[in-house]
């Protein structure tokens, strides 16, 4: 049928908005507050994607946008931003499977039939609803809100699903949690193009009941192998809280298998990687074209087992290019993508994909998981340096300060003490400062250098730069000098010294700006 029979067509029995689009909205989304994709093919090849909130799909704009005309796809779930990516999975709320009957010889009646007898309430709960697509049919269920990092659990379920209806034409490509189903009240133009009257081509739905299951409700009655497969998880993780109330050397133990991908969250984060890297590569060359148009390929492959999402995401990844390639070109040399995809997959190490992309060491500070050892070491490094900051553990400055500090307010002490008591004994002096003999004669050595003396004595002072350059001599050394003076200025600052007044006080501040430019 040509576009101009397929436009008379649709104009002569036009669908409008109706109850049931409304309430296949509502009954999908129900409350959620993330946000909402709409998808569109339009006639003439294009397509075009929106994202709203769940109050914002009224009948008024679905109408005037465009929306309530042929091949239009809502999502089933929600994401946390304006993006349908299943990294942005804001909440999981139903279950679903695409069944393409007539690929297997049955009709939607024999389809319908043979749900009826041998599944419903049987193998698996009673969908909420119908979707009559075409000439295939769509079952979906309502569940309680899960959130989007519990993909993994879901997955498991959709899988049992599609895997008990796949003699009935189940496509096992169509249940990742990203997928859109074709909205109620719209047309179905592969019908059309098939020559159905335009009438008989507009998706309908039917609603079932309005009953909403756990996950672990479904699973507990129509799958106990996943039922206790996900149980055993919750043990763990209830064992993991137990284990994060235990003593801080426990818990800094567990924390070290903390950070784990999962086989489908790793191939995400490398997919992502994939097209930083073609971001942070895009102003100045193009490098390693070819091995990241098949990893990309592969990457999407291995997540969403759909061909069509692959090629794609390879064009978008093309487009970033500095010089795209052809897309004949590109759709050849990644074929063998496909027959690794089909084997299972194979196992890629990062080391193996870094020396395939040349990635440097700048450009994998800015990747998620394409890292080496040495930059995972880095990354670690910088962690437990702020862990230990945050749990208020000091630099090896702040303590090398610290300890110098105390060092020279000892001195200063011992000062003080011997000036006011000259001829006490090592014995008696190392007893009031509670230390040992052998410190003492340490500070004695100090104080009863000629500089020592002077220099103190010009501090108290306020002498000027070059009286302290005059002093400066062999018998001791500019470090020792700054020392003894900076002991000085403490002692003088000190507020629990009750000789120093505040004309001392701002005179010392003072000589203390002078001292960096005489000394450092």
């Amino acid at each position: 049928m040509t576009t101009a029979q397929l436009s008379n067509s649709i104009n002569s029995s036009k669908p409008i908005l109706n109850a049931t689009t409304l309430q296949q909205i509502k009954m999908i989304h129900r409350n959620t507050d993330g946000f909402i994709t709409l998808f569109q093919k339009k006639s003439d090849g294009t397509k075009r994607q929106y994202h709203y909130k769940v109050n914002q799909l009224t009948p008024e704009m679905l109408n005037s946008d465009g929306w309530i005309d042929f091949d239009t796809f809502i999502s089933l779930n929600s994401f946390f931003i304006p993006k349908r990516s299943l990294d942005c999975l804001r909440k999981i709320q139903c279950c679903f499977v695409d069944i393409d009957c007539y690929k297997r010889g049955y009709s939607i009646e024999e389809t319908i039939q043979e749900l009826e007898t041998k599944h419903f309430g049987q193998t698996m709960p009673i969908p909420n609803m119908i979707i009559y697509s075409g000439q295939g049919i769509q079952l979906l269920w309502t569940i309680q809100f899960m959130s989007g990092l519990a993909v993994s659990r879901w997955n498991d379920l959709q899988n049992e699903i599609a895997n008990k209806l796949k003699y009935l034409g189940a496509d096992l490509g169509a249940k990742d949690a990203s997928r859109v189903f074709r909205l109620a009240g719209t047309f179905n133009s592969k019908l059309l193009a098939k020559g159905y009257d335009a009438s008989d081509c507009i998706v309908t739905c039917d609603i079932l009941h309005q009953e909403e299951k756990s996950f672990h409700q479904i699973t507990e009655r129509y799958f106990p192998e996943l039922y206790k497969a996900s149980i055993r998880e919750l043990s763990d993780l209830q064992k993991e809280r137990v284990a994060k109330r235990q003593s801080k050397k426990e818990r800094a133990a567990k924390r070290k298998v903390k950070y784990l991908f999962t086989p489908y969250s790793l191939m995400a984060k490398r997919l992502m990687d994939l097209f930083k890297l073609a971001k942070i590569r895009s102003v100045k060359k193009d490098t390693c074209r070819e091995y990241m148009m098949f990893l990309c390929r592969y990457f999407s492959l291995q997540l969403n087992n759909d061909k069509d999402q692959a090629i794609q995401k390879m064009r978008e990844l093309n487009s970033l290019f500095v010089h795209p390639m052809k897309e004949s070109e590109f759709l050849n040399d990644t074929k063998s993508a496909e027959k690794y995809h089909e084997q299972g997959g194979i196992l890629l190490k990062n080391e193996t994909i870094i020396d395939w992309l040349g990635i440097n060491e700048l450009e994998q500070r800015e990747m998620s998981t394409l890292i080496s050892k040495k930059e995972k070491n880095r990354r670690k490094a910088l962690k437990n340096r702020k862990d230990r900051h945050d749990n208020g553990a000091i630099t090896s400055g702040q303590y090398n300060r610290k300890r110098k500090l105390t060092m020279l307010r000892a001195i200063n002490k011992f000062y003080l003490l011997h000036k006011q008591y000259p001829n006490l004994s090592l014995s008696q002096y190392a007893k009031k400062l509670g230390v040992v003999k052998s410190t003492v004669l340490k500070y004695l050595k100090v104080i009863s250098s000629n500089s020592f003396s002077d220099l103190y004595a010009l501090v108290m002072s306020g002498g000027t730069p070059s009286e302290y350059k005059a002093i400066h001599n062999k018998e001791i050394t500019k470090t020792m000098a700054i020392s003894m003076i900076t002991a000085a200025l403490i002692t003088a600052l000190d507020k629990e010294n009750i000789h120093n007044t505040n004309k001392e006080r701002k005179l010392l501040l003072e000589f203390e700006k002078m001292l960096e430019q005489v000394y450092l």
